[in-house]
């Protein structure tokens, strides 16, 4: 018999993984038992992230926090939207961007969340005291920051400024000053130098696919011998030059329009991605890929479905669907029942616009409007 703890003999990803089943296990039973039994896993994290003070998060900040696909972290937004709990919105500093922000219902079920969680605290500080309680927390951020380390690099460089080991792919290495280091032999395929002084580094027999640099100081880098300033000077300055010279030395070939089986696509909003991949399967789309966005056909044509929504764009985008039989089209939509099944406006039925053709509207989730038009027989323009 021995006196020694159960846990001696137990790593500490298996003490870390059943730890943290304790808090997810009483969080998840609260939520049931207040009504919210519909969250994904990976969604109470989102809950309470965005509930302990942050206004919002990107997306690219889920996948990145999560350790997920950018199509995991749509998957997961996606669920969350349609259940209730968040909502997508733009970013103010950067309207391209959705950020995701909770609902009435998600700042609900993150105050259950969180009184869960208190709860475990609360029971946990009665049995072990505050010392020890201390201690722990300065135990696990010691240990969050040797993998924030491990991240950005820091492990693989030696005391003389060489960088002699091989980093994990993708490695990021942000606001650290490594310049005059030698990066020899090394594989930095999709790594990414972001505020990184890089002034007479080397890079010598490296792979730098996917690599990229921003915000760095680069005097002085050098490539396999090649100095990036210069070249970057020498490749701005023949642009210029091409462009000032207007001389007609193109050659023909270079003039000639290629021709093939080209197609345009046009982008389209989405105000929640998963029913508006619906709505386009149910009115007759095809769909071609279904990933960080959706490609869906109807004849010889397609459309980009995205996961970005903004009112204006989304209320001023029209699109035009000319068909051989208009009736037959029109029928279709109305025994579908569109207003009900997605919240969408009334189809207003086919009549004769003044421009000539008969044309019937239909608005989808998002607010994208559809002409779908009757072709007319001998038009070359329909």
């Amino acid at each position: 018999m021995t006196d020694e703890p159960w846990y001696q003999n137990v790593s500490m990803p298996v003490l870390l993984r059943h730890a943290r089943r304790t808090y997810g296990d009483a969080m998840r039973a609260e939520l049931v038992r207040e009504g919210y039994d519909d969250i994904p896993a990976s969604g109470l994290y989102v809950i309470g992230s965005l509930a302990l003070g942050r206004a919002g998060v990107p997306i690219g900040q889920l996948v990145r926090d999560l350790g997920i696909t950018k199509q995991g972290a749509g998957q997961l937004v996606d669920t969350l939207v349609t259940r209730g709990y968040v909502q997508r919105t733009p970013d103010e500093s950067d309207r391209r961007q959705l950020i995701v922000t909770l609902t009435e219902r998600g700042r609900a079920a993150a105050k259950t969340q969180m009184a869960a969680r208190t709860a475990i605290d609360a029971a946990l500080l009665a049995v072990i005291g505050e010392a020890d309680l201390e201690r722990s927390r300065r135990a696990l951020a010691a240990l969050i920051d040797l993998g924030r380390r491990s991240a950005a690099g820091e492990k693989f460089m030696s005391e003389n400024g060489r960088f002699t080991d091989q980093p994990p792919k993708g490695a990021a290495f942000r606001r650290r000053a490594m310049s005059g280091t030698l990066f020899e032999d090394v594989d930095l395929s999709e790594a990414r130098f972001v505020d990184v002084a890089l002034q007479s580094a080397k890079f010598q027999n490296v792979n730098m696919t996917g690599v990229s640099i921003d915000d760095a100081n680069i005097t002085g880098l050098t490539i396999c011998g090649h100095d990036v300033q210069a070249l970057i000077r020498d490749h701005e300055a023949g642009a210029a030059s091409a462009d000032a010279s207007g001389d007609g030395s193109q050659s023909a070939v270079d003039k000639t329009i290629p021709s093939g089986n080209e197609s345009a696509r046009a982008f389209l909003p989405s105000k929640e991605f998963g029913t508006s991949k619906a709505f386009y399967e149910a009115i007759g789309f095809t769909k071609l890929l279904d990933s960080d966005v959706a490609i869906f056909s109807i004849g010889a044509t397609a459309v980009i479905l995205t996961r970005h929504y903004q009112k204006d764009w989304a209320e001023n985008c029209m699109m035009q669907l000319m068909v051989d039989d208009l009736d037959a089209w029109w029928k279709r939509i109305e025994t579908l029942d569109l207003t009900t099944s997605f919240g969408i406006p009334a189809p207003k039925p086919p009549a004769i616009q003044p421009w000539g053709l008969r044309v019937g509207y239909l608005v989808d989730p998002a607010g994208v409007l559809w002409h779908i038009a009757q072709r007319r027989a001998g038009s070359g323009a329909d």
